[in-house]
């Protein structure tokens, strides 16, 4: 009572959340007589605070202090930081950081680098230039600058891509693990040789640079590149570059790029041997080789060359993706061959005794005109230009049939592990072709049977897509059902990519009919679409009343 009023601010932690309501408890009963808040002024910001520690999701991810040290740096208690961490920005006491980072382990030159150094070197040409281990320090912030002084440099090669060579600093040729000083300068003069051979490519050279004093290394990449008067001969030619490239002759091959190659360093491929060049001859029929530059025909072994169309990566218009079921096939094949030509393991050592199974694999894409220019490449291209014996695949059948279209017209068998068309058991159509599974046609026979004489069924429809595979499977299916007297009340088809409309249109006859048993026959992403359509329409699920049979 009687005291002059005052203005206070107590200190408030911030929180880390927002609200339009803040309430304060007054302890009136702590001062003696009459007192009384006239009027609160609140002020703040619709932000969170900077600095501020925020709750996590989850205890996985505490709050922690992150460091990210620069690319390239590393040493003992190279750097150091201090930082408070508490529930109020102004309060705790701050905790000092030393931070060390490690060192690559092992010595490469896609290890991380401070700052790349990029060199052109003039093919067959000797280059000395300077490399100005200064550059590179300019990040805008404080402390960012050159941290070396004027002290002595210890430099030493860390790593060196195989395809540099004749490189030396001064006098001194340079290999990994080279070391030296640079006394009181940040520069370093090399000698760079673009040399005949696969150095025409170019490479890496990675330099560690530091002092006796400081606790910093520092990594810098040298990215060496050659120029050349003339494009250089790609591989597989030869010739002094530019327009003056041949191509090795048949059954020869140049593994370099470059432009100082001739014929003569066109070496024989696989299925060939001979001296190279011109010289190379194909192996004996029903012989190969597998390597390059063999030289005579005792190099050539008994084999059986098997093309495989297995779908790794799907080519069509629904899917880009990934194939599993390709992957599978593709590894239980590779199994086989492997155990095949293992005749030491006991395992089907009396197969092809005398024979060696090669392979070369291409991708069918689970498509037709994928899968057909493939098996082009089966019958022209492959095993060196002498082409397969046999061609196992593609996987699914309307694929299946375009390759055989090929392969029949020369006169190479097609075993199929998956196309199970009726229609593929027409030798007239399909003269080269066989399977391990069996035809769709005993699919539909056993399925008409199981929905007439094992349930009683009378009634059925049928709702297929339009590819090879569900068409021709459906239509062994209706036949089959014709030959049990089961009547298939109707028959709709949905294209492979069917639009909306389409697909509406096909469920809403199983809708609109009294019949409630269904046989569908379609690829899985057809299938996929149709079960979902039907779903949505009430007639698909345990308690629509309908009962599908799925193939």
């Amino acid at each position: 009572a009687g005291e002059a009023a005052r203005a206070f601010e107590p200190n408030l932690c911030p929180y880390a959340y927002q609200t339009q309501f803040v309430r304060l408890d007054l302890d009136t009963a702590a001062v003696p007589g009459w007192n009384n808040l006239d009027a609160a002024m609140i002020s703040g910001s619709q932000e969170t605070p900077t600095g501020l520690v925020l709750p996590q999701a989850s205890l996985a991810e505490p709050n922690r202090v992150l460091y990210a040290p620069f690319p390239g740096i590393h040493g003992d208690e190279i750097d150091s930081f201090s930082f408070t961490l508490s529930d109020c920005i102004t309060s705790g006491e701050a905790t000092m950081a030393m931070l060390s980072v490690a060192a690559p382990v092992g010595g490469s030159t896609d290890d991380e680098a401070f700052s790349t150094i990029t060199v052109a070197v003039a093919y067959g040409s000797n280059t000395t230039v300077s490399l100005d281990f200064a550059d590179g320090w300019d990040y805008g912030q404080a402390g960012s600058s050159w941290p070396f002084g004027t002290d002595d440099l210890i430099w030493s090669i860390n790593a060196i891509d195989s395809e540099i060579s004749g490189v030396t600093g001064g006098s001194t040729a340079l290999a990994a693990d080279v070391s030296g000083t640079l006394l009181g300068t940040t520069s370093m003069n090399v000698t760079l040789v673009a040399e005949v051979g696969d150095a025409q490519l170019g490479g890496k050279i990675s330099i560690w640079v530091t002092t006796a004093t400081s606790p910093l290394t520092v990594r810098y990449a040298v990215e060496v590149s050659v120029e050349f008067e003339n494009e250089p001969c790609s591989q597989g030619t030869y010739g002094t570059g530019g327009a003056a490239c041949f191509t090795c002759p048949i059954g020869s091959y140049n593994e370099h790029r470059g432009t100082t190659y001739t014929i003569d360093d066109c070496v024989c491929s696989p299925g060939f041997y001979g001296a190279g060049g011109a010289e190379c001859v194909a192996c004996p029929s029903g012989t190969y080789t597998s390597e390059y530059g063999s030289a005579s025909a005792s190099d050539c072994v008994k084999v059986l060359k098997v093309c495989l169309l297995v779908p790794s990566y799907r080519t069509t218009a629904s899917s880009r993706a990934y194939d599993p079921g390709g992957h599978n096939r593709l590894a239980g094949a590779l199994s086989a061959i492997k155990e095949i030509n293992d005749k030491s393991d006991g395992f089907w050592d009396d197969v092809l005794p005398d024979t060696t199974v090669v392979y070369e694999w291409y991708n069918s894409g689970r498509d037709a005109a994928t899968s057909m220019q493939m098996a082009i490449e089966c019958v022209t291209n492959a095993f060196g230009g002498t082409k397969a014996d046999v061609v196992l695949g593609p996987a699914s059948s309307g694929p299946t049939m375009n390759a055989n279209l090929i392969l029949a017209n020369y006169d190479v068998p097609q075993i199929s592990y998956s196309a199970t068309s009726p229609s593929l058991s027409n030798y007239i159509e399909y003269p080269t072709f066989f399977r391990t599974p069996p035809s769709d046609a005993y699919q539909g026979m056993a399925s008409a049977d199981v929905i007439k004489n094992v349930f009683g069924w009378d009634n059925v429809i049928v709702i297929s897509a339009t590819d090879a595979y569900s068409a021709a499977g459906a239509a062994a299916f209706e036949l089959s059902a014709l030959n049990a007297e089961l009547t298939v009340t109707q028959s709709k088809q949905v294209n492979e990519l069917p639009s909306y409309s389409s697909l509406t249109a096909a469920v809403n006859a199983i809708s609109g009919s009294s019949t409630r048993i269904v046989f569908m026959m379609a690829q899985a992403f057809t299938a996929g679409l149709i079960m979902r359509e039907a779903y949505a329409q009430g007639v698909f699920g345990a308690d629509s009343g309908y009962v599908w049979f799925l193939t």
